[in-house]
């Protein structure tokens, strides 16, 4: 008998059914994975890459729309991307992923409490956008665990890490000025990462 399976609307959990679903057929999970690597390439740059270091470097007297430091335009471009595409694909599964916020209180409690800091906070122009970033990637986590088995997780982290190991031989390769920090610590190795001790420890694990 010929079983029908469905897409993973949210409802299911891993151990529950996610394995054997639509949720881990190889091409759909490569196409997902495909799609989160920008937005995981940046997190695990901690949003900000080496390219845009030097090139904000080489540009110093560059307007706010063409410079590429934190706060610039191309800078906030960069981060409105990576966010977007996760809210773009965790958007299918919110059902779900409401039922495991309301049995997971605890985990969700941290990043509420953040966003409800904003009320006695001396920055809350900045702590707002702080927490509603640190609630979306709580979120993201969580639909993480549940899109993908834990074999499944292991693959994705092992492409992630790969290709950014191919992004910093590149940079270091092709672009210098990217790929080797600059001042005291000139002549290291950071590949796409902004300082050589990120490089290290994200390659090491």
């Amino acid at each position: 008998m010929t079983t029908m399976v469905k897409p993973w609307n949210g409802e299911q959990l891993i151990g529950s059914g996610a394995e054997t679903g639509s949720g881990n057929r190889p091409i759909q999970t490569l196409v997902i994975a495909w799609i989160l690597l920008f937005p995981l390439l940046f997190f695990v740059a901690r949003g900000t890459f080496s390219f845009d270091r030097a090139m904000s470097a080489e540009s110093a007297d560059a307007n706010a729309l063409t410079a590429t430091g934190a706060g610039s335009a191309y800078y906030q471009a960069e981060q409105l991307l990576a966010y977007v595409i996760v809210l773009a694909v965790i958007f299918p599964t919110i059902p779900g992923l409401f039922k495991v916020a309301r049995e997971n209180l605890l985990i969700f409690s941290l990043p509420l409490f953040a966003l409800v800091s904003t009320l006695w906070s001396q920055s809350p122009a900045k702590t707002i956008p702080f927490s509603v970033f640190a609630l979306v990637l709580t979120t993201f986590g969580i639909y993480l665990s549940k899109r993908f088995s834990p074999d499944k997780q292991i693959e994705l982290f092992l492409f992630v890490g790969w290709a950014s190991i191919i992004l910093s031989f590149v940079a270091v390769l092709l672009f210098p000025i990217a790929g080797f920090m600059p001042g005291d610590a000139e002549g290291a190795w950071r590949g796409m990462f902004v300082q050589k001790n990120v490089a290290g420890g994200i390659t090491a694990v």
